[in-house]
């Protein structure tokens, strides 16, 4: 095990959840590469190192009695308020020991490993007076290209403004003069600037100035793009906001070029801005539809005419997409190409030196069982000068097992297909190249060899690829989930655990000591004669006596993987902690990192075997003695709500309950390159495109409840799915809940919130006796009603929005109300269930706490004015028996007559008590 001499930090991954990661600087003793030293990374401060661990076990006196667990839960606020935020740790590597950092001030600096010497590049008073969000410097250390104004435009895309800082003189020495650049990067010598504006590709050498030469002058917005992807390129084959590639020297430079011409349009009306809806145009093929045509060229940038010239696609295909470019050498150009229906590829090399441009074909592969790589082909890593590369591709296991993804070694003989020398083969998967070490010949990669969910860091020699090593496997008992950041030359690199120790976040790791979160557990099942993982997050306090209800958190296409050992804390940690029920995943057929025997079985038929396999482990969760069968439900999102809906439209009485948000709900809506990748064109798969289409089932969703959240601007899953569906489900006469966001992007504490509620009162059942009792808070106008329960019998409540949290205490019921403005409370309550219901005003502040205790003495207020104008939250607890709940509502006060803006008012339906 390494040393740990000094001080980890902890980072964000990309999914929205909390990933607590730990990241040390490594370097490999080139005699004896079993032996790694850890160096200190983060600033010189040597602090303790802390762990807490999402085991498998609890604490036996959570589970059978002893000594009560006080501590607060992970609530709804949790999620939004940072409370649970941490130190972040960003490093880029400049060379083979220096990497670039931003300390706690803002400033940039360089760090040496070796000598760990730190120098100020730039302080942060630029950053600050520009607000600026990215840096970039130029690889001679000499200019920053700072951006700002951050404006989204897809997933990856953006526009923003930029400027160049002169580090010698600590001066903003230049702008580039547009409002909305697309993309701006630094070629990898010297300080050229390449830059993207209204899809047109520019060069900037001067800085003395804001002047700048186009490369291209065709650029058309929305129609003709340069160096930028369009839409779907965009989304499913680049997964990037750029399509320019440097050679190493910074001479010649690769660019796609997209004409979406004859793509047809897909049109989205935003609401809410103007007295009639704006309209946005996307060209968006969908399945079976003329997709965009793309063409890939080089410039020569040293030659003031920008001389260009395109390079040959593969010829006899009439519809093929561009999924890899890379730079062999400064003279020899990587691609890879894949007809329409995604189940061939061809990779060629170019000679950019010739004119025209020749190319030849290195490697063929064929699938004859679904479709080629993973989303697309893998990316090379050229070693030994170009002559070589090492890429992932798919290796047959023989003896029925199929073929599993490994690390080959190809070798470029001139005329000839590549040479291929497997480095890797077994029942596992390489899932990334990291590194290659030229001096000594060693590749550093990641794979999940130990179990499917976990990631590892290897290394081996290329030369005897027999003598691999894991350098994490037992590194750290409690993480199984790395990745790693290597120098230029593989003598360093960062090392980032995404599990859950905490080091350097004292303030952090505290809170998380004194929080009840949910513990994780794995079990497998065999589901359509396979070996299948399941993941559960246990709720605190979990107890194997008791019957707990299930939510299953669902994604299931193609490659994808819930179960991992990830840790995450966000909406399930507080779907578990506040809603006291087990959140479980299962990744069936068509999942990922298991090998495509089991990948494959989902292709061209989506909407079938996932949904089987879901609904399959379901039915064993019911068999778990800690397993409510009665009270399940399905949630997912795009993918997974396309399997939800079918899960619930199936019928099978599993699921009680389905949460469905942005569903796809008809593939033949959704885009041609994803979905023809698994489905093949509609005109080859008619039976497939319709078992995909939800609304055949809408009779069935009569048997669970249903909640379905889409947003009217998506422009990716179209709202258009979802209105298929609701005019599907009211034509059957299905009672279900709808949330429409006038929205591109869905605003997570609305819909979430609302997904709770009907957990919440649809699933989890709140009560254990008979009887109704209840508040009824009225701000002015829209009452919320919150159950009140008999000090006999304390049941946990967690119903609604961010704020409201409600306990009960035996003698008398104590309302501890705050607001975030001050404003005046109309309060009618009914404290002996006996229907007689008594009123009172209460006012509350934002700076006081106001203690209403209801009895029979009546109730004491404190007195205050009110705000106009405003939002208000109303955020109230009640205590009784230690029970801790949460419940809440905003709404803008519009004046002191009109604190709702919405009529309706928002009740909880009390359920009927269990026989």
């Amino acid at each position: 095990m390494a040393q740990l001499g000094m001080a980890a930090v902890v980072g964000r991954a990309a999914d929205g959840d909390l990933m607590i990661a730990r990241t040390h600087i490594f370097r490999d003793d080139k005699a004896k590469l079993a032996t790694r030293k850890a160096l200190l990374v983060t600033l010189g401060v040597i602090v303790l190192i802390a762990a807490i661990t999402a085991a498998i076990t609890v604490p036996l006196f959570l589970l059978y009695g002893g000594t009560p667990d006080n501590r607060p839960s992970y609530t709804f606020d949790d999620m939004f308020n940072q409370k649970f935020s941490y130190k972040g740790f960003s490093a880029r590597w400049i060379n083979d020991e220096d990497y670039l950092y931003r300390d706690e001030d803002g400033a940039v600096l360089t760090k040496n490993v070796r000598t760990n010497m730190t120098t100020v590049l730039m302080d942060n008073t630029t950053f600050t007076e520009y607000d600026a969000f990215d840096y970039r410097v130029s690889p001679d250390m000499q200019y920053v290209l700072l951006s700002y104004n951050y404006r989204k435009v897809f997933r990856h895309s953006f526009t923003a403004n930029c400027l160049i800082y002169d580090v010698q003189g600590s001066v903003v020495t230049a702008w580039i003069p547009y409002d909305d650049v697309q993309y701006a990067a630094w070629a990898p010598v010297g300080h050229k600037l390449v830059f993207v504006y209204k899809n047109n590709i520019y060069l900037k050498t001067d800085f003395s100035g804001n002047d700048s030469q186009p490369i291209t002058t065709d650029g058309m917005e929305g129609v003709i793009f340069n160096g930028v992807p369009d839409w779907v390129y965009e989304e499913e084959v680049f997964s990037t906001d750029h399509t320019i590639w440097w050679s190493s020297d910074g001479n010649l430079l690769a660019f796609a070029k997209f004409n979406d011409t004859q793509v047809p349009i897909m049109s989205f009306s935003h609401y809410g801005e103007t007295q009639y809806p704006r309209i946005m145009d996307i060209h968006y093929p969908k399945a079976g539809r003329t997709n965009p045509t793309v063409s890939l060229h080089v410039v020569d940038t040293t030659n003031p005419a920008f001389p260009t010239q395109e390079v040959p696609a593969p010829a006899g295909f009439s519809e093929i997409y561009l999924y890899v470019v890379s730079w062999a050498s400064n003279s020899q150009l990587y691609t890879n190409w894949i007809p329409r229906p995604q189940n061939t590829s061809i990779v060629n090399i170019c000679d950019v030196t010739q004119t025209p441009i020749s190319c030849t074909m290195i490697d063929y592969q064929e699938s004859t069982t679904g479709w080629i790589g993973v989303f697309g082909p893998s990316f090379p890593m050229f070693i030994e000068g170009g002559s070589k590369y090492l890429i992932i591709q798919p290796h047959d296991e023989g003896s029925g097992a199929g073929k599993f993804r490994h690390l080959c070694l190809r070798t470029i003989t001139q005329g000839d297909e590549a040479s291929r020398q497997w480095l890797t083969t077994g029942q596992f998967e390489v899932t990334s190249i990291l590194s290659y070490d030229e001096a000594n010949g060693i590749v550093y990669f990641i794979s999940n060899e130990e179990i499917p969910r976990q990631r590892h860091l290897y290394s081996l020699t290329v030369s005897n690829p027999e003598d691999k090593k894991c350098l994490t496997c037992n590194l750290w008992d409690d993480c199984g989930y790395y990745s790693a950041y290597f120098s230029k030359n593989a003598s360093w690199y960062i090392l980032n655990c995404r599990d859950v120790l905490l080091q350097d976040n004292e303030e952090l790791r505290t809170l998380m000591d004194n929080t009840q979160l949910p513990v994780k557990r794995y079990q497998k099942f065999t589901v359509s004669g396979y070996d299948l993982w399941a993941e559960m997050f246990l709720p605190p306090n979990f107890d194997e006596r008791k019957e707990y209800p299930v939510l299953f958190d669902v994604y299931a296409g193609p490659y994808s993987q819930k179960v991992n050992e990830q840790f995450r804390l966000y909406w399930t940690a507080y779907l578990t902690s506040s809603l006291d029920i087990i959140v479980a995943s299962f990744d069936g057929r068509g999942s990922g990192y298991q090998g495509e025997k089991i990948l494959h079985e989902i292709y061209r038929k989506l909407g079938t075997v996932e949904v089987e396999d879901q609904i399959e482990a379901g039915r064993q969760f019911q068999n778990l003695q800690y397993v409510d069968k009665n009270k399940m439900a399905i949630w997912g999102w795009s993918y997974g709500g396309f399997v939800t809906s079918h899960v619930i439209g199936r019928g099978s009485d599993v699921f009680k309950c389905g949460i469905a948000v942005a569903p796809v709900t008809d593939y033949l809506y959704y885009d041609s390159v994803y979905t023809e990748r698994y489905m093949q064109h509609p005109q080859d798969n008619e039976k497939g495109y319709n078992d995909t289409i939800v609304m055949h089932h809408a009779e069935n969703f009569k048997k669970a409840k249903y909640l379905l959240v889409h947003g009217t601007g998506d422009d990716n899953v179209h709202f258009q799915h979802t209105a298929d569906l609701v005019d599907a489900l009211t034509k059957a006469e299905v009672e279900f809940d709808l949330q429409q966001q006038v929205a591109r992007a869905l605003r997570n504490a609305a819909w979430q919130a609302k997904m709770a509620t009907v957990l919440d009162t649809e699933v989890r059942k709140l009560s254990n006796f008979r009887g109704f009792q209840a508040f009824s808070f009225v701000l002015d106008r829209g009452p919320v009603h919150v159950p009140v329960l008999p000090a006999s019998n304390p049941v946990y409540l967690s119903v609604f929005q961010e704020d409201l949290s409600a306990v009960y205490r035996e003698e008398n019921i104590g309302l501890d109300c705050r607001l975030d403005t001050d404003v005046t409370l109309h309060v009618t309550y009914d404290d002996q269930g006996d229907g007689k219901r008594k009123y009172l005003d209460l006012n509350v502040t934002s700076e006081h706490q106001a203690v209403l205790v209801l009895s029979e003495t009546g109730a004491e207020e404190v007195k205050t004015n009110r705000l106009n104008n405003t939002m208000v939250t109303l955020r109230c607890k009640v205590e009784s028996s230690g029970q801790t709940g949460s419940i809440g509502k905003s709404a803008p006060v519009k004046s002191n007559k009109d604190v709702l803006a919405q009529e309706s008012a928002y009740s909880v339906p009390w359920p009927e008590a269990p026989a």
